[in-house]
C-alpha cells in the first residue's frame, strides 16, 4: 500500500502516478511491466517514487484496491432498494457497464488483472464479501416469494456465480473477436455503441434465463 508521502500529494499528482501506472500495467503483464518507464512517464526521480511506494508490487496492489473501491462506488449508487434479486442483478450490471464507459483506462487495467489472476477476478466480479451478500439476497428473495424456495440458496448462488464468471468469455467470443476486453475499452471501434448494446442485451437475456429457472411459479388465478 502507498506510503504516507503519496497520501499527502495533491489529487493532480496522485492522478499522474495512477494514470502512468495504469498505462504500463495494461500494456504489459506484471512481470514485463517496467517500473522505470512508469517513473519516467510521471517525470519524477526514482528516489521520489520510492517515497510513494516500496516497489512495483506495492504500486500494482494499490491500483487493484483503487479499482475495486471505485467500482464499489458505482454499485453503491443503486438508488432504489429492492427485494427482487433479478432486478438487483440487472441494476448492478447496468452500473458495471457505466463504470467501464466512464473509467476506460481503469476498467481496462482491472479487466486485464482479472484475466491474469483468479482472486482478482472474483473480487472484481463480486466485490467485497460479494458471494455472502448474494446468498443473503437470494434468501431474502425466497422469503418474498420471488425465488423458488425449493432450491437451496447455495445452489442458486453457485449457478449465478458460474454464469457471471463465464460471461466475459462469452462476450469476448461474441462481440470482441481478436481484441481483448481491455483493448476494446481503450480503443473503441466505430461500432462501439453496437457492441455496447449487444453486451447490454446479453445481460438482459442472462437475467431472463435466471428468472425462467429460479423464479417462483405464479399462482393459478383461475
Amino acid at each position: 500500500m502507498p506510503n504516507k508521502t503519496f497520501e499527502h500529494l495533491t489529487n493532480e499528482k496522485k492522478e499522474a502516478v495512477i494514470q502512468a501506472a495504469l498505462k504500463e500495467f495494461t500494456a504489459h503483464d506484471f512481470a514485463s511491466a517496467s517500473l522505470n518507464d512508469i517513473i519516467a512517464s510521471i517525470g519524477i526521480a526514482k528516489g521520489s517514487f520510492y517515497r510513494y511506494f516500496n516497489n512495483k508490487q506495492d504500486l500494482y496492489d494499490y491500483l487493484i484496491r483503487y479499482g475495486l473501491e471505485k467500482k464499489i462506488q458505482y454499485v453503491n449508487q443503486l438508488k432504489e432498494p429492492t427485494n427482487d434479486l433479478f432486478q438487483l442483478i440487472q441494476r448492478m450490471v447496468s452500473n458495471y457497464i457505466r463504470f467501464n464507459l466512464e473509467n476506460t483506462e481503469l476498467a481496462a487495467f482491472m479487466q486485464k488483472a482479472a484475466s491474469e489472476n483468479s482472486t482478482v477476478r472474483d473480487d472484481y466480479l463480486f466485490l467485497k464479501n460479494g458471494r455472502q451478500v448474494l446468498i443473503e439476497k437470494i434468501k431474502e428473495s425466497q422469503e418474498h416469494g420471488i425465488i423458488n424456495a425449493r432450491f437451496s440458496a447455495d445452489f442458486v448462488c453457485f449457478c449465478i456465480s458460474q454464469l457471471l464468471t463465464g460471461s466475459s468469455d462469452y462476450v469476448q467470443n461474441k462481440y470482441l473477436g481478436e481484441k481483448t476486453i481491455s483493448e476494446y475499452l481503450l480503443h473503441p471501434a466505430e461500432d462501439y455503441k453496437k457492441i455496447k448494446d449487444g453486451i447490454v442485451l446479453y445481460y438482459q437475456q442472462l437475467v431472463e434465463f435466471l428468472k425462467s429457472g429460479f423464479e417462483s411459479p405464479k399462482e393459478n388465478t383461475k
